[in-house]
């Protein structure tokens, strides 16, 4: 499972990277760049450090919707250019990913240990697939800074 799990947390970000791309994404109302890296940190850190100190995923999580609040994604699919808030599209998007890990245990993709048989990932897991969007996120913005419009700047 762990390196299969690699793959799957790589292909979220490389999925990322050709949304950004297809849709033609742009985010106004991006915070400072500064302070979404130390946010993907910290999240990162996280991700080890919880097994050692207290667990901060629910303060990170406030802090994401407190730091991308004003944050639109802007997309055009089918040449529909539509927006939603940044956080409702990581919402949606770590609800799918929970989906998705449901059925590949169900289908026997992959089991996790000690689980012979199925049995629905915690909705802890939800929220872990949410904070690990945005570490992909500003992993994936470091390339496509273009498409970042910081705060107070408008949509064209």
């Amino acid at each position: 499972m762990p390196l299969f799990s690699g793959f799957m947390y790589a292909s979220v970000g490389s999925f990322m990277a050709r949304a950004m791309r297809i849709f033609e994404m742009q985010f106004t109302g991006y915070p400072k760049f500064g302070a979404t890296v130390a946010l993907a940190l910290a999240i990162y850190v996280n991700f080890f450090s919880h097994h050692f100190i207290p667990d901060m995923r629910y303060v990170l999580m406030v802090m994401t919707v407190g730091l991308f609040w004003q944050t639109r994604v802007y997309f055009t699919p089918f040449g529909t250019r539509l927006w939603m808030p940044m956080v409702v599209s990581a919402v949606l998007s770590s609800l799918f990913l929970y989906v998705a890990e449901n059925v590949g245990t169900l289908t026997g993709t992959w089991l996790y240990n000690g689980s012979a048989n199925f049995s629905f990932a915690s909705l802890g897991k939800m929220g872990s697939w949410y904070l690990l969007l945005f570490v992909s996120f500003v992993q994936v913005s470091l390339v496509y800074r273009h498409a970042l419009v910081p705060n107070g700047a408008q949509e064209d």
